[in-house]
């Protein structure tokens, strides 16, 4: 995924870095923007389209599925009890 200095220095990807990013076609991506769906973008003009990083995270931190019953990371520690490091420290 290849980026130029004004793209980094914005902080945003081009359409297609998108899509190479999330595994789908530039067709899925431009479908799914047609339909509303996805990240908010940037139509900097009729034929480009930019995502800022920032957005691209975020919608897909809002797409995360966690199990039910997974408990959290903390969680699983204090059921677990001390490692073996914190353990042998004793």
């Amino acid at each position: 995924m290849e980026t130029n200095t004004l793209d980094s220095a914005l902080g945003t990807i081009s359409e297609q870095q998108y899509a190479e990013f999330v595994g789908k076609t530039i067709d899925s991506v431009r479908n799914e923007r047609s339909l509303g769906k996805g990240p908010p973008f940037i139509r900097v003009n009729r034929r480009t389209i930019k995502y800022q990083l920032e957005d691209v995270r975020q919608y897909l931190a809002e797409k995360t599925v966690r199990p039910v019953n997974e408990p959290t990371l903390t969680e699983a520690r204090k059921k677990r009890g001390p490692t073996r490091l914190a353990r042998s420290a004793r």
